[in-house]
């Protein structure tokens, strides 16, 4: 993962391992591979104008699903003016400002989830099995009884 991470150009990049990098830190809302100081320890400059000053990209922001979620909203109106217009962008500025970044890496978000997944599969093939075994253990005192719900003729 350290390896793909070295790859990455930043938030506006369309490179493979950019666009993969971006998803992950929204997605799973993490920052890195480790946690946010992995850009600077890998050098990596953020491409927003805007972050220059931090060194983490926007996808990285903390709470930025919840201040993009109502962008369409707002872009939905037919006429925008430029007044509209520029203090939408002031806003949006504001934000990225002072935005923070997700402390946890995509390395340790996804190894959890992994686990848990893991654990979750785990349980369902120890359930099946202990069904099986059940299944075997009545089905052999089938055979070796008769089925005791049905009445004998005499």
């Amino acid at each position: 993962m350290e390896h793909d991470f070295r790859k990455y150009k930043g938030e506006v990049n369309n490179e493979t391992q950019s666009v993969i990098f971006n998803v992950l830190f929204v997605a799973l809302e993490t920052c890195g591979v480790e946690g946010p100081g992995d850009f600077k320890e890998y050098k990596i400059i953020p491409a927003s104008e805007i972050l220059k000053k931090k060194p983490f990209p926007l996808t990285c922001c903390s709470t930025l699903v919840d201040q993009v979620a109502d962008l369409p909203k707002r872009l939905e109106r037919k006429t925008m003016t430029s007044d509209s217009w520029e203090r939408m962008v002031n806003e949006e500025y504001e934000f990225f400002l002072h935005c923070e970044p997700n402390e946890d890496g995509g390395y340790v978000v996804l190894k959890n989830n992994l686990l848990v997944l893991f654990l979750l599969v785990l349980a369902v093939l120890v359930s099946l099995l202990v069904i099986i075994v059940v299944l075997i253990c009545v089905s052999g005192a089938v055979i070796e009884n008769g089925y005791l719900g049905r009445k004998r003729l005499k």
